[in-house]
């Protein structure tokens, strides 16, 4: 990655391309989809670490990235550069073909291990590096003889990656201690010592073979984490963490911390699950998690033991304080048929409600959405039942009940006799009728059924048969007698009961 252009840059430059290396979220960048585990800086200058580089690389550290940065061309202790002296990083120094220390190098306490960085003093010189031959434009690919401390660097971040390839499990700090315990000792009489050169000089044969070995040849395939992205920002606080599978693997565990620095103490298994939902996170909070596959004897983590990082969005404020309107709290003689309503809530964006027959102060039944409507129809009602209803607003913070999460209840009217209704024709007494007739009459409340009675015996009873006519209020009746006097009847029906028409009073007509 290139932070610095033809004329140089700012530390801010190359801190962003740091941690954006590493995985880390860097504002108005999209993510990197491949972090890399080992991280070569040869660049430098004078002064301290600067506050911003150094969190930069702890950062980078902690979520188990390995920095490694050159000491320096001024043949000055290191101590006085930068990032040189930042804590938590592999310093290298720079030998020539003799392995001495070449002659720009920066030395001192502060080195960790010695690379080949050439010096153009001595024959063989310099260090072949790869360079363009355009001098405008873009040319061949060519090669050019270098020095440097910018030069031994790489030697030790490759050997280094080699290493991760081998030992993918291997933090940054074990990382450091095994390329400095398989170095090549400083001969003897080389200006280059344990005092000012680091631990000897980069062996890369010695590094991967002691990494092959250490905890035996592997036996679980190498894997990804997926989603979140690494460096993901504006995640809500509900995720799904996902990753690939591991070849050999028989289950997997996942560690999630907030924080980069915080160890992962708490692995969890998903079983054979490549994929986990997490809820209840907190916004605006940096994440850090890492995932690892298991076969019961061994464990191999994903991205060569690089953890990944995630930030959520900015909390939501839950829904404002809102109120249930009708029915009233503890309403009786509720038809069976009611209509729930309530206020507006400030931040909503939908809202639900509960009705259940357990006055508990809780759902005992299933939370149902009304979008945005702030009213729900209920019919079909058990009449005198107590019913405890509650509402809730909804938005991606969370919900907020209704009355301070007071629940309310009403009770439905017991059972009742259809009520009182009228027969409308023919009119009572009427006379020269025809021997067709129709015959009607008014609703009654809470029926559900109407019966007629027609005979021709006077004693305000139903001598013949009560016929139904369903929920119709009228009915036609032919081949009547002639020059006869009728008397009829209509009662509605109900679950309850029945109720006879004009307070049971029946009556006549008579045909012509």
């Amino acid at each position: 990655m290139r932070v610095l252009g033809k004329c140089g840059g700012y530390t801010s430059d190359i801190v962003d391309g740091m941690r954006w290396s590493a995985g880390l979220a860097v504002a108005g960048v999209p993510t990197n989809p491949n972090p890399a585990a080992v991280l070569n800086l040869s660049l430098g200058g004078s002064g301290a670490c600067g506050a911003t580089q150094q969190a930069a690389i702890n950062d980078i550290v902690a979520v188990g990235a390995t920095v490694i940065v050159a000491a320096g061309n001024s043949n000055l202790d290191a101590t006085g550069f930068n990032p040189a002296n930042c804590a938590n990083v592999v310093t290298v120094a720079a030998t020539g073909s003799t392995a001495n220390r070449a002659y720009y190098s920066n030395f001192g306490a502060l080195v960790e291990i010695a690379a080949p960085g050439g010096d153009a003093t001595l024959t063989p010189g310099g260090i072949l590096s790869t360079l363009n031959a355009g001098l405008t434009t873009p040319g061949a690919d060519t090669y050019v003889s270098y020095q440097g401390t910018s030069m031994a660097t790489p030697h030790v971040a490759g050997v280094a990656a080699l290493v991760k390839s081998v030992q993918p499990s291997l933090s940054p700090a074990a990382l450091t201690t095994l390329l400095r315990t398989t170095v090549t000792p400083f001969p003897v009489g080389s200006t280059c010592t344990t005092a000012n050169c680091g631990s000897g000089i980069l062996n890369a044969g010695a590094a991967v073979s002691a990494a092959a070995t250490a905890n035996g040849p592997r036996v679980l395939g190498a894997f990804s984490k997926l989603t979140p992205a690494a460096g993901a920002t504006a995640q809500p606080t509900s995720v799904t963490l996902s990753w690939s599978p591991s070849a050999g693997a028989t289950g997997y565990e996942y560690c999630l911390v907030a924080g980069l620095t915080t160890p992962c103490t708490t692995w969890t298994s998903t079983g054979t699950a490549t994929s986990v939902a997490r809820t209840g996170l907190a916004g605006s909070t940096v994440y850090s998690w890492q995932v690892r596959a298991t076969n019961g004897t061994a464990t191999a983590e994903a991205n060569v033991s690089l953890r990944s990082t995630f930030t959520t969005a900015a909390a939501v404020a839950l829904p404002g304080a809102f109120n249930k309107t009708a029915p009233a709290n503890a309403a009786t003689n509720q038809a069976t048929t009611v209509t729930l309503s309530w206020g507006a809530s400030t931040g909503a964006t939908s809202y639900e409600y509960c009705r259940d027959t357990v006055v508990n102060n809780s759902c005992d039944g299933t939370w149902i959405s009304t979008g945005t409507t702030r009213t729900a129809a209920q019919t079909g009602l058990t009449a005198a039942t107590t019913y405890e209803w509650q509402v809730r607003a909804r938005n991606t913070g969370g919900t907020t009940s209704a009355n301070a999460n007071v629940a309310w209840t009403f009770r439905t009217a017991a059972p009742a006799l259809p009520g009182a209704f009228n027969k409308t024709s023919p009119a009572n007494a009427a006379t020269n009728r025809a021997t067709s007739l129709t015959f009607s009459w008014a609703a009654s409340t809470g029926a559900v059924s109407y019966e007629y009675c027609l005979d021709t015996v006077n004693n305000n009873a139903c001598d013949g048969s009560w016929v139904s006519t369903g929920a119709t209020r009228s009915v036609t009746r032919a081949g009547l007698t002639a020059r006869t006097t009728y008397y009829w009847q209509v009662r509605a029906v109900n679950a309850v009961g029945t109720t006879l028409a004009n307070a049971g009073t029946w009556w006549r007509f008579t045909t012509r």
